[in-house]
């Protein structure tokens, strides 16, 4: 029997110099975030979006996804470069209700974390970057009512085509 096919995705959410305790663990420094892009781009891999897994994984040839949840500002002004000069694609999944706006789903200081805004989403989908839904609101499904999460994917979906 043979093993199956992985494709491992590499999730991140905020790329800056600094950050909050509460939101350490989900930040990775810019230089660190250059250098892990660096050494996977001399690796032997095909770099995808995320919506082009299914067929990277057909293709049986070793392949990462690059994924950032929630569309903060600090994508562009820090990752969006990087990735530009390396050619490398990647997903951006956005909180359609909060796009413009700051992270209100979070607490404290990081509640003020600006969310890009359409013209900034529209610009990195005209440079090839994926843009994705990440809900309308943001819900936890684990802890919310199962039919505030089962209502939000069409309205979020109906935003990002906008």
């Amino acid at each position: 029997m043979t093993e199956p096919f992985v494709l491992p995705v590499l999730t991140y959410h905020s790329i800056a110099r600094e950050t909050t305790p509460e939101f350490a663990s989900l930040t990775v420094d810019p230089g660190r975030f250059a250098e892990q892009m660096a050494a996977l781009n001399e690796q032997d891999v095909n770099i995808v979006c995320f919506g082009d897994t299914l067929a990277a994984l057909a293709t049986e040839r070793r392949a990462v996804a690059i994924t950032f949840d929630d569309g903060f500002v600090d994508f562009a002004e820090n990752a969006f470069p990087v990735l530009s000069r390396l050619n490398m694609p990647a997903t951006l999944f956005i909180p359609t209700g909060f796009v413009g706006r700051r992270a209100s789903w979070l607490r404290g200081r990081d509640a003020e974390r600006p969310i890009l805004g359409a013209a900034d989403l529209a610009d990195l989908a005209r440079h090839g970057f994926e843009i994705g839904s990440h809900g309308r609101m943001h819900l936890a499904a684990d802890i919310n009512p199962r039919t505030w999460c089962r209502a939000t994917p069409a309205p979020a979906a109906s935003s990002l085509s906008r």
